[in-house]
């Protein structure tokens, strides 16, 4: 069994981490549709393909499908089981449209025009927000080129708090040699209280 193999090769030069296994683990047993907004990059390719070869999730790269084959290709990474949207496309109108429309709907209170929406389509993230806020993706990946205060206040805007809920807030998790940390909120709550 070569999976149990590689374990132990890792266990023993202590590169093993059984808390990062386990999030692989999980994630390969229901692989998720991810979009990969700032797909043009080469470490979004790299984090694609590596998605695909251990199975934890369906990327989905936003992008123009010549440019993205193309660096891929400069680069030796594979391209197969990576699914390809051109959002900018004459065939994504209707999606864009559509999206555009949701989105119009759910702000329609803050004066939000259906023709703002239906712009705002035609950026990278706005598109990704919406296909996870439609259901046409689990989750979405950014944040390599934007301001990170920026993205968030994209995510509020198009996806929301979730109701019940006042606050985001974020965690980071730090692989150590003295083992794992997490660190939360490191971003967003100055001074949280119990309501954070």
């Amino acid at each position: 069994d070569w999976e149990e193999y590689s374990e132990i090769l890792r266990e023993r030069m202590g590169l093993d981490n059984k808390m990062l296994r386990r999030f692989y683990d999980m994630a390969k047993q229901t692989p998720k549709r991810v979009v990969f907004s700032e797909s043009n990059h080469l470490n979004m390719l790299k984090a694609a393909e590596t998605c695909v070869n251990e199975g934890i999730c369906y990327p989905v790269l936003l992008g123009n499908e010549e440019k993205i084959a193309s660096i891929a290709a400069e680069n030796q990474i594979s391209l197969e089981g990576v699914e390809i949207v051109n959002l900018r496309h004459d065939r994504e109108e209707s999606r864009r449209l559509h999206y555009a429309k949701l989105l119009s709907e759910k702000r329609s209170r803050e004066g939000y025009t259906f023709q703002e929406a239906a712009e705002q389509m035609f950026n990278r993230d706005s598109f990704g927000m919406m296909m996870v806020e439609s259901g046409d993706a689990d989750a979405l990946i950014t944040g390599v080129f934007g301001k990170y205060l920026d993205t968030i206040n994209l995510a509020k805007d198009i996806i929301g708090i979730r109701e019940g809920l006042n606050h985001i807030g974020a965690m980071h998790i730090v692989n150590s040699k003295r083992g794992v940390l997490f660190l939360a909120d490191t971003l967003f709550n100055r001074h949280p209280n119990s309501d954070v």
